[in-house]
């Protein structure tokens, strides 16, 4: 008589455990109320009185800072408790927009802009390093492109269904609507782990992790690839001018895109590794942005955008796993900082520099400006492939 044997069964790790789901409501909540406060800026600005220069000062002081906020939250985090931090992060968020409403000014709108930038920059890092800690380091990949589509959805929503409750209700409403969305999140923190985030070493210093090539060549990529997002959103609804229709379709379409791509990278980066993904997601946003700036018709702006989203999606899940897999667990905070500043830098620079550069040009020159700045970190990107992955089991 023969026997067979079964084969060898592989056991992967569960993504979706208790805590880490506690962090993704936490951090869900807060981006739903946080996008809700970004459509309401403006219409509380002009209503006071404050015109579009008011509502430009006040996107300006929130923009500017979370990226503050950011800066700090490492050195929070290695004082305080990660669940401290994270709560204190979501009241601060959640409590400004009720000071707004309480007192419609303009100094009271930017020091609520102030408190929601601080509290939205300190809760992005702390979130993203909880994710990072929490995530099985054999599929980090899949549980950082997972994480960050669930992030995606309240932009994809919330932001325009601000801008329409605001244009039905006024500001005032949306404004409390945003601080109930996030204080909702204080519900969740008792699943949140206290001490996840402690470790054996010394923390690392941002300024240190930013010295290391292996960290900020995959951040200077990932930053090429947020500014043309980020023009995109600013500029393409101006470039098609009457094709008002298109523009809201192409930029849904490239956020479903960004969020398919998440995923997607993902996925692959954990069976073969995330460096390989860098080169061809940084081919793919460029292709994308050129697309755009070829023509208005209408398909092949929306084909555009697709690709635009699927290169930014899988440049954003690369670019943060490449870095994790190659930092110790003491620089996670840092290196989760550094990943969000190239993110708000890149949408901020790239917007504001765009806006000098187009009314000399063109769109489709600025555009095509803008692909080929894209393409000069293609060296950064080459070198971080070549560097190498390292085996899941290395990670531990």
């Amino acid at each position: 008589m023969t026997t067979t044997t079964a084969p060898p069964q592989t056991h992967r790790s569960p993504i979706l455990t208790r805590p880490l789901l506690a962090v993704v409501a936490a951090n869900f909540c807060a981006l739903c109320g946080f996008y809700l406060l970004v459509a309401a800026i403006p219409s509380q600005a002009t209503s006071i009185g404050a015109g579009t220069s008011g509502a430009g000062l006040a996107t300006s002081v929130l923009l500017l800072t979370t990226v503050a906020g950011e800066l700090i939250a490492p050195r929070l985090l290695n004082r305080y408790t990660s669940r401290r931090v994270l709560g204190g992060s979501l009241a601060a968020l959640g409590l400004a927009p009720l000071l707004v409403t309480s007192s419609p000014t303009m100094g009271a709108l930017l020091l609520g802009c102030t408190i929601c930038g601080l509290g939205f920059g300190v809760l992005m890092v702390t979130a993203g390093t909880l994710i990072a800690f929490l995530a099985p380091a054999d599929r980090r990949g899949e549980a950082l492109g997972l994480t960050g589509a669930i992030a995606c959805l309240p932009g994809v929503a919330g932001l325009p269904a601000g801008i329409w409750l605001v244009a039905q209700y006024g500001a005032a409403p949306v404004f409390l609507l945003a601080g109930g969305a996030t204080l909702a999140g204080l519900s969740v923190l008792r699943g949140v782990p206290s001490d996840v985030t402690a470790t054996d070493g010394p923390p690392s210093g941002l300024l240190a992790t930013v010295r290391r090539p292996e960290m900020w060549r995959p951040s200077l990529v990932f930053l090429s690839t947020t500014m043309a997002a980020g023009i995109v959103v600013a500029f393409l609804p101006l470039a098609l001018g009457a094709a008002s229709g298109v523009a809201a379709a192409a930029l849904l379409v490239m956020s479903v895109g960004a969020t398919l791509g998440r995923w997607l990278a993902g996925r692959h980066g954990d069976r073969h590794g995330p460096a390989r993904l860098l080169v061809p997601s940084l081919i793919i946003s460029a292709t994308g942005l050129l697309m755009l700036g070829l023509t208005t018709q209408p398909a092949v702006v929306l084909l555009g955008a697709a690709v635009l989203g699927l290169g930014f999606g899988g440049t954003q899940n690369s670019s943060m796993a490449i870095m994790l897999e190659r930092a110790s667990a003491a620089e996670y905070r840092s290196v989760t900082a550094l990943w969000n500043i190239a993110y708000d830098a890149g949408w901020g620079i790239g917007a504001a520099a765009f806006g000098m550069v187009v009314g000399g040009t063109g769109f489709a020159i600025a555009f095509g400006i803008t692909g080929l700045l894209m393409l000069s970190t293609l060296g950064a990107a080459i070198r971080t492939s070549r560097s190498g992955s390292v085996s899941p089991a290395a990670r531990r």
